[in-house]
């Protein structure tokens, strides 16, 4: 029997089904798609991290990740790196940047790289390294802490504060563009301790770079009012004043309008009570009548905290009535 022709549907048929079989014999080229995000941040560098599924993993043979300023194309920092790379850090960034970092990959079964996936990505601004100013303000109840970073600016961008007590126990956290600025601190009146960190805020992620030293906030004693104390009629000069709780001691200062200031007194804490001193003599002689001192108290804290920078000083005047 002769065989009979191939018609075309039939030829049609069996060239899709060698098709599928080679298609069956090919290792999957590289997936379109793979998770990229942001898993750390510094001043100057970003780290993203990524992953495949197995079966995306398997065609991966080489990839890049390359990073440019939101809003630009340029390059900045790139990166080649192997089949087994799940992360990479991008650094020399700008702090307080915002950036796109993509991720392209070489694959089997493709000629040309294929882009897989990008991101948005932020580093931190710059790390805090002194504190440039604490103090309580005019009254003694509030909190202004301003500090500079590394590299000697002030510090811009958003920043983490942690104010703990002087055995550490934390009192209070919040986050901050630039500085520390409360009219009402509810503890003005204790020793306590500030540290700051960066922070970049990337969606729902937020991270961090490492804190600072921890700072001192030490404040000054305010003087009391009333009869009994300041110029008193033929007495000498008597002080008081509420202890700061933490305090080591405390150094009274005095001078008169034109002079620097002497010590004149170290008056040690004491458990409870209101502390005084009294000030009989000014420079080895007696308080003058009708002559108006200045008088300064300086708190030095315990556990080696520093001591009270605000300079607010309180004036005397013998001409008042006491």
């Amino acid at each position: 029997m002769r065989a009979e022709a191939c018609r075309p549907e039939h030829r049609m048929f069996f060239v899709l089904l060698a098709a599928v079989a080679v298609l069956l014999c090919v290792r999957p080229v590289c997936a379109a798609s793979a998770e990229i995000r942001q898993t750390a941040a510094a001043p100057d560098e970003i780290t993203v991290s990524w992953e495949y599924s197995d079966e995306e993993a398997e065609s991966v043979t080489d990839c890049e990740v390359a990073c440019h300023e939101a809003g630009r194309t340029e390059t900045i920092v790139s990166g080649l790196l192997g089949a087994a790379a799940r992360s990479c850090t991008l650094k020399g960034l700008v702090p307080d940047k915002t950036y796109i970092v993509t991720l392209t990959c070489e694959c089997i079964g493709s000629d040309t790289p294929r882009l897989m996936c990008e991101t948005e990505a932020k580093t931190t601004p710059e790390q805090a390294e002194t504190y440039s100013k604490c103090h309580f303000g005019y009254n003694q109840k509030g909190l202004f802490v301003n500090w500079n970073t590394a590299s000697g600016l002030e510090a811009k961008g958003l920043y983490e504060y942690e104010i703990a007590d002087a055995g550490g126990k934390l009192l209070m956290t919040g986050q901050v563009t630039d500085r520390v600025r409360m009219e009402r601190f509810p503890y003005a009146h204790r020793v306590t301790k500030i540290r700051v960190r960066p922070v970049a805020v990337n969606g729902t992620e937020t991270f961090a770079g490492p804190w600072s030293a921890y700072r001192g906030l030490v404040p000054q004693p305010v003087l009391k009012t009333g009869r009994q104390y300041g110029f008193r009629k033929n007495k000498p000069i008597l002080l008081g004043w509420n202890r700061v709780e933490g305090a080591k001691e405390y150094r009274v200062y005095i001078k008169k309008k034109g002079e620097p200031y002497k010590k004149a007194a170290v008056v040690k804490q004491k458990k409870s009570g209101v502390i005084t001193v009294t000030l009989k003599k000014y420079r080895q002689k007696k308080n003058k009548k009708k002559t108006e001192y200045r008088i300064k108290i300086v708190t030095v804290a315990a556990g080696g905290l520093g001591k009270s920078s605000d300079s607010i000083c309180y004036r005397l005047s013998s001409r008042e009535k006491k």
